[in-house]
């Protein structure tokens, strides 16, 4: 049985795919990096040696995503899927940060980057440069693992070495598609197309006129509706085709009457920057926000891909009529769509070659209906994703018809495409509650999404709202009011991670649940502000930015600097570029302070200089699942002091955002959150620390050691046996409607 720290665990379910850029903070999703908008910080450059630039180390952090892609002892599929991942984040990288770059370029080129002091072409001249140079690292990676694929069944079709035999059985497979095709012969009287964001298009250079009716110029063959890959069973192997391979090893049968100089594969990305603040000075924020969703499609291309054995004489031809320069291209020999690894993925002929299915269970206490009297007394915490959401998505059905709750209360980033969650608040609405819903239709391409959730909601009765006009709200916040005896009682749910039933299988995040008062009371006051279009101020348990975050946290800090050589800071998050955060850290250290960061992602603070950041060490870990929590520590033994929240230590999170944080002040509780701190600092496999010369080096050690693997043994051990399904509710109305269209089952 389990200890009685109400920490619970998964009730089984199929393996999710990973899901790629498409996440996706988010592939893991595109929240995998975790980029936005840049916020402005009131410095400018000074030049110091213990920052670095924010682009630049975000692409280290990609270098370690595909390293992974290289452990042998990784099952081979997941190696490949690490490869998509690489792609996946570099997409989402090129339309946000270098789409933001090159517009500061245009409007802004003389202002500097206050790490580097770096103007905008400066920055995306590097980030080119380096995207280029890892373009070389992943080829060799990703060739390597088709050879070992090769091996075991899979063999992923190469146009340039391919057999007569295979030639042969792929020929049939595109006489079949070329009836699918529109191509196009670009002159003086069919001008050049627009080209669609991230599409892929074959491109064939005509030489000279071969008939009277040819000409020079180039053609065309879009891709964008046809399937990006075919799976072909040849014998015992799997043959994978890449579309477009396809398409351009026979462009000569598409264009006859011309003579290819030079064929090749074009894909542009475009700039994804939509002024979103804009949207909410609109009548309708809602309908403000669709425009602008539908302006993205057109905006400025900021790179373009080219692939092709003979590309050298495409970039010439296609740049102009693309509207990219010449610099901004990136030559590759790979796969531009990735998806066919989810394929790969999907099939279990080839289990072997995946990791074993997670399955972690459910703990039984708090399967027996009656969370909202467990909570009176213990708090819970959930761990993912070793452990269920579905204790929360219970929670919510249990509010609905629990006679004594009156409200429902929960900020909404970032949904599943068939959210539980949202269903349970329609069902709650529905049994007669008050429920208000604040979803952030300003979730980076998530926005959609979160318009259509808008309406699903409000038709099943819910109150939706929109959040602050400048502030995103990133918070993952849910209040439950109850009346109980004339006194009203709170339940507040405080998390690091979406309310996404997917993303909980494949993040490591952490959510709080409690019935402490003030903290209820903190949540109330939170919500009542953002119902006004305001940002809430004078929290007393809660951090909530912009207003406490920072304040907050640097009151704990100098707790610590007051300890001095005593003192202990702890912090893991995703990501850091606050120069003012940096500055308090090395305040610390300069005291003696020892200062450890578990960063995932970006770090724009180099560790270990003498002088200066000599008591901070940097680590990130790359495995299984991402690293998605954000973890607080201040101190050691009785006076520790332990947070949780929902924002990184980025200017964004830190000046920009709604965040939400609660201290984990149960003991037993604590053990939990520190225990995944200690693995961290021990793991060998997917370690890698931040060294004084500012270069990430692997960890060494002498035997393999997987934090994640231990913390999944770990946390499992806190719960019980799988529990038995208890009986369907009987949903009807709106509540059964959406579960309908969602594809949710009882």
């Amino acid at each position: 049985m389990a200890d009685d720290t109400a920490l619970t665990a998964a009730e089984p379910a199929e393996e999710k795919k990973q899901s790629l850029h498409e996440d996706t903070e988010e592939s893991f999703h595109v929240d995998y990096n975790g980029i936005e908008e840049e916020v402005y910080s009131k410095y400018t450059y000074v030049e110091r040696e213990e920052l670095c630039n924010r682009e630049l180390s975000w692409l280290d952090f990609e270098t370690r995503v595909v390293e992974e892609a290289t452990l042998s002892e990784m099952p081979l599929l997941e190696r490949l899927r690490f490869v998509s991942i690489y792609y996946s984040n570099l997409d989402e990288f090129f339309r946000v940060r270098v789409g933001s770059l090159m517009e500061k370029m245009r409007k802004s080129p003389k202002a500097k980057d206050k790490m580097t002091g770096w103007t905008p072409k400066e920055q995306v001249a590097r980030i080119f440069a380096k995207v280029s140079e890892q373009e070389q690292l992943v080829s060799s990676i990703y060739y390597d693992i088709c050879r070992e694929l090769a091996g075991k069944g899979i063999e992923i079709i190469n146009f340039t070495t391919i057999s007569r035999q295979d030639e042969a059985l792929v020929r049939k497979s595109f006489d079949t598609l070329r009836l699918q095709l529109s191509p196009q012969i670009i002159s003086s009287t069919h001008p050049f197309p627009f080209l669609q964001n991230e599409s892929q298009y074959v491109v064939a250079v005509f030489a000279a006129q071969k008939e009277k009716d040819g000409g020079k110029g180039i053609g065309l063959i879009p891709l964008g509706t046809l399937p990006p890959y075919m799976f072909i069973q040849d014998g015992e192997k799997l043959k994978v085709v890449i579309t477009a391979d396809l398409v351009e090893h026979f462009v000569g049968q598409i264009f006859k009457k011309q003579i290819i100089a030079s064929s090749g594969i074009i894909r542009v990305t475009r700039n994804a920057e939509i002024p979103t603040s804009e949207a909410a000075l609109e009548d309708d924020f809602r309908n403000g926000m669709q425009k602008l969703i539908n302006l993205r499609k057109r905006l400025n291309p900021v790179r373009l891909q080219i692939k092709g054995a003979k590309a050298y004489g495409i970039a010439k031809a296609v740049c102009k009529g693309a509207g990219v320069s010449q610099d901004n291209i990136i030559y590759t020999t790979l796969p531009m769509n990735f998806s066919f690894v989810n394929g790969l993925m999907s099939n279990h002929k080839y289990d072997q070659l995946k990791y074993p299915p997670h399955k972690p269970a459910r703990n039984i206490e708090l399967t027996k209906g009656d969370l909202i009297g467990y909570l009176d007394s213990k708090d819970i915490l959930i761990s993912f994703p070793y452990q269920s959401m579905q204790t929360f998505i219970d929670l919510l059905y249990e509010s609905a018809d629990d006679p004594t709750v009156r409200e429902i209360k929960i900020t909404l980033y970032r949904l599943s495409s068939s959210s539980k969650i949202a269903a349970a608040l329609a069902y709650a609405s529905e049994r007669g509650k008050d429920v208000t819903c604040l979803l952030e239709l300003r979730a980076r391409f998530d926005e959609q999404n979160n318009i259509d959730y808008s309406r699903m909601l409000e038709n099943a009765g819910c109150t939706v709202i929109y959040g602050v006009p400048w502030y995103k709200v990133h918070s993952k916040l849910c209040l439950i009011t109850r009346q109980v005896a004339g006194t009203t009682k709170y339940i507040t749910q405080v998390g690091t991670g979406n309310y996404n039933e997917d993303t909980a299988e494949l993040y490591t995040d952490l959510m709080l649940i409690t019935s402490n008062t003030d903290i209820g009371v903190d949540a109330w006051n939170t919500f009542e502000a953002l119902s006004t279009g305001e940002v809430s101020t004078g929290m007393h348990s809660l951090w909530v930015a912009p207003d406490s975050y920072m304040p907050k946290l640097f009151e704990l800090i100098d707790e610590q600097i007051r300890l001095g050589h005593d003192g202990y800071v702890a912090v893991k998050c995703n990501s850091m570029n606050d120069v003012e955060v940096i500055d308090k850290f090395i305040e610390a250290s300069r005291s003696g302070v020892r200062v450890e960061l578990f960063i995932r992602g970006i770090c724009c603070m180099i560790p270990g200089i003498p002088g200066i950041t000599e008591n901070i060490t940097v680590k990130s870990v790359v495995g299984r699942y991402l690293e998605h929590s954000r973890i607080f520590v201040f101190g050691r033994g009785d006076d520790r002091k332990v947070y949780i929240g929902s924002g990184d230590l980025l200017e964004r999170n830190t000046k920009n955002r709604v965040e939400a944080f609660v201290a984990v002040t149960d003991r037993q509780l604590q053990a939990h959150v520190l225990r995944i701190i200690d693995e961290l600092r021990k793991d060998t496999a997917g370690g890698w620390n931040l060294r004084s010369d500012g270069e990430w080096r692997k960890v060494q050690g002498e035997a393999r050691y997987s934090s994640q693997e231990a913390l999944a043994e770990y946390f499992e051990s806190k719960t019980c046996a799988i529990a038995k399904p208890e009986e369907p509710r009987k949903i009807t109305g709106f509540a059964s409607w959406i579960r309908n269209i969602l594809g949710i089952q009882s």
